[in-house]
């Protein structure tokens, strides 16, 4: 059965949360948006999906030397939420030509090139825009990311702990940071930014999820499965921890215990289809396959195209 982080929801995901902080770092220029007209027709344009022409509109005001410096911003982001990558790179070099200092300008370039996946482009861009604004959680977080993606482990690490030290109540940051030390193999890290998280938002499930995974992957399964008995005293009516629980005992054989537990997850919330799923997995391994194939049946009624029960309809 596949990991239960599976079912983390998707603004965990990297690119939707580093897109979040994308758009906080030139949030102080959304507020004062001039309505020019080149930028209102690129707007329109991308909203009819006539991308060529938006394309067009973008470089013309992009090298029109009397298009102003907020325009220019916002134009950039504009096509860099639309993925038109090379001419908001354009517009944001263009206003970095202009205003050398400008930091949401160096920030976003930094960024777009991320996005295009130029890692070292992106570090000096990012590099420069932590010179200009050192206390800027984004671009120090953003930075910490692109240096260990570099391979360079140890000054990434530098990095990621002078974001946190920036912000350090800051939960969304600590998840982020704590999957990115998991990532790069730093596990003692990557525990410690979710205890710190949860020292702030205990409340918060989906943190005893990452928590237990970030066990699993240091191979520290007897971690885990505590992880996951500390979220069942803290949540004990809760769908997602008793499967969560469930998953960890299942993992170190304890078949019975864990059968116990996705149980209550479905008495829990019968539309759970997780429960079901893992319940006829241990049906079929364990049981008759006609209670297997009601178990999984009834998960794909819950979700018809689950790919778990599918596979295990298929076994």
């Amino acid at each position: 059965m596949s990991q239960f982080v599976r079912s983390l929801p998707k603004s965990f995901g990297l690119t939707v949360l580093l897109l979040l902080i994308a758009c906080a770092a030139a949030s102080s220029q959304r507020g004062t948006q001039t309505g020019a007209p080149e930028l209102g027709r690129v707007r329109n344009l991308l909203e009819k999906g006539e991308q060529d022409s938006a394309i067009k509109v973008s470089r013309k005001a992009i090298a029109d030397p009397v298009t102003d410096l907020n325009t220019l911003l916002q134009l950039g982001q504009l096509l860099a939420e639309h993925q038109i990558l090379p001419e908001a790179r354009a517009a944001f070099t263009r206003v970095l030509e202009r205003t050398p200092r400008s930091f949401p300008a160096a920030y976003n370039l930094g960024y777009a090139y991320f996005q295009e996946g130029n890692l070292e482009q992106a570090r000096k861009s990012l590099a420069r825009s932590v010179d200009l604004d050192p206390a800027s959680p984004q671009a120090n977080l953003l930075l910490g990311i692109i240096l260990v993606r570099l391979d360079k482990k140890h000054e990434g690490l530098l990095q990621l702990q002078k974001t946190e030290r920036l912000d350090p109540h800051n939960v969304e940051l600590l998840k982020l940071l704590a999957m990115q030390y998991s990532a790069a193999g730093m596990h003692k890290e990557a525990l410690a930014s979710l205890r710190r998280a949860l020292a702030v938002a205990g409340a918060d499930q989906n943190l005893y999820i990452l928590l237990v995974e970030s066990y699993r992957r240091a191979a520290d399964f007897q971690g885990a499965l505590e992880a996951a008995s500390e979220a069942i005293q803290k949540f004990p009516n809760s769908s997602r921890m008793n499967f969560l629980l469930g998953v960890r005992l299942q993992a170190l054989g304890r078949l019975p215990e864990s059968r116990q537990y996705f149980q209550k997850s479905v008495s829990l919330d019968p539309n759970f289809a997780d429960g079901y799923i893992a319940l006829g997995e241990l049906a079929r391994r364990y049981g008759t396959s006609q209670e297997a194939v009601s178990l999984l049946q009834k998960a794909l009624t819950l979700r018809p195209d689950y790919p778990d029960a599918l596979l295990e309809l298929a076994k």
